[in-house]
């Protein structure tokens, strides 16, 4: 694309205001303060000239200058552009939106950005929201300023971060150099890769590479192209920081001496700077980019093969964990990324981001008695003389952590395609184990070593960029993780995995020229399915989960559970894979398949007497209400989709959560019911 959203919006009204505009009609319009409408006009001059039109002042009106015919290529070259951005994507809309957020100096109103993209206030609300829970993670906050718009609140170094990772996951790797290779390639298309290239701004980008280049083929002659354009935005982004006077404050503790000596480097790149931004540059701006530097010369070499680790380290991290779970009563042994992670911290001094204590973890006795657990170990297991204060502190936080998630049988291996750094491969891989209990396995890959890869080992394959030409199927995420991720991920898993994984003994097929008969039949299933859910009273008092589930299972007639023990069998396994506890609320959601399941099932069991029970994440809740649902051991193709959505029903918002925690069941009902017509009308 040519222009960026805010600049099309500028045009436009110039265009359809040929005599002018006042500066405070622009503001109005637009939404925007009078000094981001002079940076506009500033950014766009360049792209104005190819056109031969230019912005004048005349009168204290803008209006735009130029022949007629020019001004008609820009007009019909702006209503094209308006329409791209009209087929944006949730995640490039809401990536758009805090790009644009991170890299402004004053706070952006709602309005602007409805105007931007064409759309309401009410739905860019939605997606404020939906970045709100992501910077978080990142340690950036929203603000909501009253009548002012939205502004970031962060340390420079992480709103940094956290903009060069959106950036790089929106750009095609091909399309960026050849875009920077030709000075009006901006000019020939439209393209997401070219509309985030704007809001970064064209010129620092090429400022940038000019830079990188001089030294690709003696500093960064190993660097793969993903790697060489994660690096220029960096410097792109940094420069433009630089520019707005953004400096960095402060760095996470870092190994000065391996910085030191890289610093030679980064040096040499800024010497090519003009003089305006060589006096804002600070000791603290060329560790941090020289930290830069090193995290994508490393590229994941010691977070991938942890085959190649000192056996002796090894052995030593395994007597630490061994030691910690005697200790603590804990199976910590049995939790690989745990390992995977310890290992990480003690090969690396200079590595400087690991997991975080989850955020929604109180202090508890019980997190504070594993902290001193962990603590005590080390100093009995370690050479503690050897570790640094960040690396002490690193694994009793890893060892939380993994506390929080709870040590889970987790079935799914997953393969993460992430060049877009090791804190956000970090953070979808801690979302991934917090917020989906089947996925266990994962790795962490670069694109530059794909070629050597067993892709059959994984169940799953996620990656943050357009794979173009992959041999396999893929699913492309948000470097964020945003909600829709979340959400559209589990739906997949629970749908098309789980069922293959758990060695299900038949192939649920779909047929896709399925009979009327057979699909009327699967309509009265439905039906008699959804008039099976009722709410239950329990009276449970002094009894345990696996008394309750009997009782509830034994009451069942033989035309929904031929053997009950067997059933409650395989209901008690499930529970002792992996808790089924709903998070933050009083509701457990208990589900299997078996054989002598003769009907699909649903319903739910309000307890008189709520028990203390393990929720999804390792907290504990007090449940109240059961939603138990089972399943047929063969279904059909439409039968699975049916029984599945339940599931995912519940879960799948807060207001249906509170709706099967504390609705009645005209009201549970209507909310599986509106699932089940969804369902039904696309298979009809």
């Amino acid at each position: 694309m040519k222009f960026t959203d805010r600049e099309l919006n500028l045009l436009n009204l110039l265009i359809m205001n040929p005599t002018g505009l006042k500066m405070n009609e622009l503001e109005r319009e637009l939404g925007i303060s009078k000094r981001t409408i002079f940076r506009v006009f500033s950014d766009i001059e360049p792209e104005l000239a190819s056109y031969t039109v230019k912005i004048n002042n005349s009168d204290q009106k803008y209006l735009l200058m130029g022949n007629g015919k020019s001004l008609d290529t820009l007009g019909t070259e702006v209503r094209l552009e308006k329409s791209t951005i009209q087929d944006f994507t949730i995640q490039q809309r809401q990536n758009a939106i805090a790009v644009q957020l991170l890299l402004a100096n004053e706070p952006i109103k709602m309005q602007s950005f409805a105007l931007d993209f064409h759309t309401s206030n009410a739905t860019i609300s939605k997606d404020i929201n939906a970045l709100e829970n992501v910077f978080s993670d990142y340690n950036v906050n929203l603000n909501r300023l009253k009548s002012k718009g939205i502004s970031v609140e962060g340390k420079e170094f992480d709103v940094r971060n956290l903009a060069v990772s959106i950036v790089d996951s929106e750009v095609n790797t091909y399309e960026f150099f050849k875009v920077l290779a030709s000075e009006n390639s901006l000019a020939e298309s439209q393209s997401v890769t070219k509309f985030f290239i704007r809001i970064l701004g064209s010129a620092v980008i090429r400022k940038s590479y000019k830079s990188i280049r001089a030294y690709q083929k003696t500093y960064f002659k190993n660097l793969s192209d993903n790697s060489l354009q994660r690096l220029v935005i960096i410097l792109a982004v940094m420069l433009r920081r630089l520019e707005e006077k953004q400096l960095i404050q402060e760095l996470p503790p870092f190994n000065h001496e391996s910085v030191l000596k890289d610093q030679r480097k980064t040096l040499d790149i800024f010497l090519k700077f003009d003089s305006s931004i060589k006096q804002e540059i600070s000791g603290l701006e060329v560790n941090y980019f020289t930290l830069q530097m090193q995290s994508i010369d490393n590229d994941y070499e010691n977070d991938a093969d942890f085959e190649k680790y000192d056996l002796k380290l090894s052995l030593k991290v395994k007597q630490l964990i061994k030691m910690v779970s005697e200790k603590f009563n804990w199976r910590f042994l049995e939790d690989e990324e745990l390992y995977q992670d310890l290992m990480l911290i003690m090969n690396n001094s200079s590595v400087t981001e690991t997991r975080e204590v989850q955020k929604n973890i109180e202090e508890s006795i019980e997190v504070q008695n594993l902290r001193s657990t962990v603590r005590d170990s080390i100093q009995d297991s370690m050479n503690v003389t050897k570790l640094s204060g960040w690396q002490m502190e690193a694994i009793t936080n890893t060892f939380i952590t993994a506390f929080s998630i709870g040590v889970l049988t987790r079935s799914l291996s997953v393969l993460v395609v992430c060049p877009n750094g090791i804190v956000t491969a970090q953070i979808i891989r801690n979302q991934l184990l917090q917020k989906i209990p089947e996925v266990g396995k994962i790795k962490v890959a670069r694109t530059s070593s794909l070629e050597k890869m067993d892709f059959d080992q994984y169940d799953l394959i996620l990656s943050t960029i357009d794979l173009p030409g992959f041999p396999i199927e893929y699913r492309k995420v948000s470097p964020l993780l945003l909600n829709e991720d979340i959400e559209s991920l589990e739906r997949f898993i629970r749908t098309q995995l789980v069922h293959r994984k758990n060695d299900v003994k038949h192939e649920l097929e779909r047929n896709e020229n399925v009979s009327f008969e057979q699909f009327a039949s699967d309509v009265v299933r439905s039906r008699n399915l959804l008039n099976a859910v009722r709410i239950v009273e329990v009276n449970n008092i002094g009894k345990s989960i696996a008394e309750i589930l009997m009782m509830i299972v034994g009451g069942l007639s033989k035309e929904i559970v031929s053997d009950t023990n067997e059933v409650v069998g395989k209901l008690l396994h499930r529970l002792a894979q992996s808790p089924v506890g709903i998070p933050n609320s009083e509701l457990g959601l208990i589900h299997t398949t078996s054989k002598y399941v003769e009907n699909n099932f649903c319903s739910i069991y309000q307890l008189q007497d709520p028990i203390e029970f393990q929720a999804i994440g390792g907290e504990k809740i007090n449940l109240k209400r059961i939603v138990l649902l089972l399943g047929k051991f063969e279904m059909t193709g439409l039968e699975n989709q049916i029984i599945s959505s339940i599931s995912t029903t519940v879960i799948e918002s807060d207001s249906n959560i509170k709706t099967f925690e504390q609705g009645n069941q005209t009201e549970i009902r209507q909310t599986i019911g509106s699932k089940f017509v969804q369902i039904l009308k696309s298979e009809g």
